[in-house]
């Protein structure tokens, strides 16, 4: 299916930022996590981020993605991984004690790792990230937690206040060498 190899069509229902064309050839290598701020209409909700590379064409290809249900995405910190004081591997328990309640319209913060990846970003490529709710074509949550998503809206937030940010291991090719 095109959702293989190019993510415009996944993208169209998402928050979506894009960079400028980048100057010179990029690295990504390593763990990546998206710390999310939002809200949503249903009972609870997946935050899902995406990390792709823009063409000069205006192909979005996938690179990679981590998909967390907001309800369950609180974190052990001591269990966690940080770099600088930046959360860069969040560990979940994903038990029934750290559940959190997710309100309608009330904002959360999800912490979603997303999976490691190691890529090059040729310049005049462009880096893209994209927020939603929803890991299709990849999967499908369990169905207690998708009925209680089900035609939820998702809000995403980025302001001083709920700084939302995706942590990403991006360094020049040439400080590689």
């Amino acid at each position: 299916p095109p959702c293989v190899e190019q993510n415009n069509v996944t993208e169209l229902l998402e928050a979506v930022y894009t960079s400028e064309p980048l100057a010179e050839d990029m690295a990504i290598n390593g763990p990546i996590t998206g710390q999310i701020w939002a809200s949503t209409t249903a009972l609870d909700t997946n935050v899902t981020v995406r990390v792709s590379v823009v063409g000069e064409n205006g192909v979005s290809r996938p690179l990679t993605h981590g998909v967390q249900m907001a309800s369950m995405s609180q974190f052990d910190a001591s269990q966690s991984r940080f770099m600088n004081g930046k959360l860069v591997q969040p560990w979940h328990p994903f038990t029934e004690a750290s559940r959190q309640p997710i309100n309608p319209l009330q904002a959360f913060r999800a912490d979603v790792e997303v999976f490691p990846t190691s890529a090059l970003i040729h310049a005049g490529e462009r880096l893209r990230i994209s927020v939603g709710a929803s890991d299709l074509p990849h999967g499908l949550s369990p169905i207690p937690d998708l009925l209680t998503s089900l035609l939820g809206t998702l809000t995403v937030y980025s302001s001083p206040a709920m700084p939302s940010r995706v942590n990403i291991p991006l360094v020049p090719v040439s400080a590689l060498q």
